[in-house]
């Protein structure tokens, strides 16, 4: 149904509006670990910057966090 079809795309894009609005609240910081952390497996990123694997999977958890991905 057509109706159907044009609530599901405003529902989708909510998402994405919700989204990009908590992504644009992160830090800068918290952004590159998150673009990275989408190529690259967090012990990876470690090795390649320096920045150690456990401050990296705590920016991570802070960020799904901010991003409502997880409590």
């Amino acid at each position: 149904d057509v109706k159907d079809v044009i609530e599901q795309k405003e529902q989708i894009e909510k998402l994405y509006d919700d989204m990009s609005d908590r992504i644009e609240q992160l830090t800068w910081y918290e952004k590159k670990v998150l673009e990275f952390s989408m190529e690259l497996p967090l012990s990876t990123l470690s090795k390649n910057t320096g920045i150690s694997y456990k401050s990296l999977c705590y920016s991570k958890k802070k960020i799904n966090i901010k991003l409502g991905i997880i409590k």
